[in-house]
């Protein structure tokens, strides 16, 4: 079988254009159309309806797709499988995970991970929850490591670790709270106590931000949020500089080791404020062994809350 005809038509169906699906494969156009013509001639059907604008499937192409997607599938997973019994071979993992967590939860195993797999390339897309939903989707990445309800019949995950989700307040505010001590690292605090303070948050399409809407939901008022950006590190840096409250998850504070006193750290009175970190992958996916080891790796270097 010529799987390079597969990937062809199935490029011009994701990209809607036969020049845009030359470009991505690095082929020539007039190759690249003149095999699917072939194709279309031995199948005796069009795939493709070349009026429209862009490029849609015929019912014959849809039908065809399906095929090709699945069969690509396939062919991947058992290269994959053979590729895990023969020593010595480069291989690749596509990982994806936020900015903070490649830099807490990755950074501190890649060298004990490249002593196991050395002839493993990693490749590592830290971008927001969202995007990476969509790159496990689109199959671009192998396995994400975070947080989302998973579709357990297209999805499996592993479980890393447990994070707790705390509210980070300036030292600098002028409130009567708790003061946290040695014993006591996270006093609890109500939010409701915050309901006039101004908030900074992550957007809302990443995980913390949405956390954070929730929460003053549940509590009876709308967050008065003055500041929203994409990574947590300059969250973080806001709310010491003393511009509002918000929340982080605690494995970034300990990564922190934070000791110039401008924040303070309080768990959530009355909330179930712990969310459960994973390895997340698509269930008809096969875990190679470079994946295996990689969550193995972050498994045993999770700490107790």
């Amino acid at each position: 079988m010529n799987t390079n005809i597969l990937r062809y038509v199935v490029a011009v169906a994701k990209e809607k254009s036969f020049t845009a699906a030359a470009k991505k494969l690095s082929v020539a156009q007039p190759s690249l159309s003149q095999s699917i013509r072939s194709l279309e001639k031995q199948l005796g059907a069009q795939l493709f309806d070349r009026s429209a604008n862009p490029l849609t499937l015929t019912r014959a192409g849809e039908i065809y797709i399906k095929w090709a997607e699945q069969t690509l599938r396939t062919q991947l997973q058992i290269e994959r499988q053979i590729t895990d019994t023969v020593e010595g071979t480069d291989t690749i993992l596509r990982i994806g995970a936020s900015a903070e967590r490649t830099r807490f939860l990755l950074s501190p195993i890649m060298k004990r991970f490249y002593e196991l797999r050395p002839r493993c390339i990693v490749q590592i897309h830290d971008v927001t929850t969202s995007q990476l939903v969509r790159l496990l989707e689109s199959e671009e990445i192998d396995l994400m490591i975070g947080t989302f309800e998973v579709d357990q019949m297209r999805y499996a995950s592993t479980p890393i670790c447990d994070e707790q989700i705390l509210l980070a307040v300036p030292a600098s505010f002028d409130m009567d709270l708790p003061m946290p001590t040695l014993n006591n690292r996270y006093p609890e605090v109500d939010l409701t106590l915050f309901k006039d303070a101004p908030f900074l948050s992550l957007h809302s399409e990443q995980t913390l931000g949405t956390t954070l809407r929730q929460f003053c939901a549940a509590s009876g008022f709308v967050p008065n949020i003055r500041l929203e950006c994409h990574l947590l590190s300059n969250l973080h840096n806001m709310i010491a500089d003393g511009i509002g409250v918000g929340l982080v998850g605690e494995p970034y504070v300990r990564y922190l080791q934070n000791d110039d006193n401008r924040v303070r750290y309080y768990s959530l009175k009355g909330m179930q404020a712990t969310r459960h970190i994973s390895a997340i992958y698509r269930s008809d996916h096969y875990l190679s062994l470079d994946a295996l080891s990689l969550i193995n790796l972050l498994q045993r270097q999770a700490l107790p809350l």
